[in-house]
């Protein structure tokens, strides 16, 4: 009925100006969900302990605040730019002097780890160490970072990431063991089962090998060793990418991309 209503007031025109007006608004939402950042940890240069409640900013060539955030429990923050280029933290706490970090590189790497400390005493330390991080293609073209963006620790915070470099430091015997230390999520012998004891669908490189509750996806794929992986997604509760929802059965997926 209410197609019928708009189509009855707008010409092709108007209904080709609506169309283009939202494939900008998600061309844009795209753009924003894949821009630059910057991942860190807030640490005491003194005692290495983590510091919470830290104001983080990050500041442009001109010395603009661009987008700022609050240290986590951790220390942990993420920082987005809005544009590549180069870019300096600035980080202040009562109890702590301010300090301001080196030149971040978010030209050539869409994103930057660093590790910052902040010294109460007279002398400031160095005050980032920067390990730029690119991007697996891979992952790139399978929309990997755009559901980190959205559903990862800079967005709901409902979801669990790994990439390769992630998989390689765990050192893991068997695929199960990607699993023993992420929250809501726990292996079993011959399978992996969510927070509510129920079994989550599997997803290899896009396609359904197992719907949840252990029914067949029709796929025959399968993955022999943890060495064959660039990438693990592991979603749970609602915070489902709407694509695996149906197959999800109210439990949860695991997105698998092989090498």
């Amino acid at each position: 009925m209410l197609l019928r209503i708009f189509r009855g007031g707008m010409g092709r025109r108007g209904w080709m100006g609506m169309l283009g007006a939202v494939l900008l608004m998600v061309a844009c939402d795209a753009v924003t969900l894949s821009a630059q950042r910057v991942e860190g940890t807030l640490r005491d240069a003194d005692t290495q302990a983590a510091i919470s409640g830290a104001r983080l900013m990050l500041l442009d060539d001109a010395g603009a605040v661009v987008h700022s955030a609050l240290s986590g429990v951790a220390g942990e923050f993420v920082l987005r730019a809005p544009r590549r280029g180069v870019y300096r933290i600035r980080a202040t706490r009562l109890g702590y002097r301010e300090a301001t970090s080196g030149p971040l590189d978010l030209v050539t790497s869409d994103v930057v780890s660093v590790e910052m400390r902040l010294s109460t005493g007279s002398v400031v330390l160095e005050p980032v160490t920067v390990t730029a991080r690119p991007r697996y293609r891979r992952l790139e073209q399978n929309g990997f970072y755009a559901r980190r963006a959205e559903f990862g620790p800079e967005g709901l915070h409902e979801a669990h990431f790994l990439e390769q470099r992630d998989i390689e430091a765990k050192n893991p015997f068997s695929v199960q063991d990607l699993f023993t230390d992420l929250p809501g999520v726990y292996p079993q012998r011959g399978g992996i089962v969510m927070r509510r004891g129920c079994q989550p669908a599997i997803v290899i490189d896009g396609f359904t090998t197992v719907r949840a509750g252990g029914q067949a996806g029709g796929s025959g794929r399968t993955i022999t060793t943890p060495s064959s992986l660039v990438g693990v997604e592991v979603y749970y509760g609602m915070a489902i990418p709407a694509r695996y929802m149906l197959d999800a059965g109210g439990c949860g997926v695991i997105l698998f991309w092989t090498k």
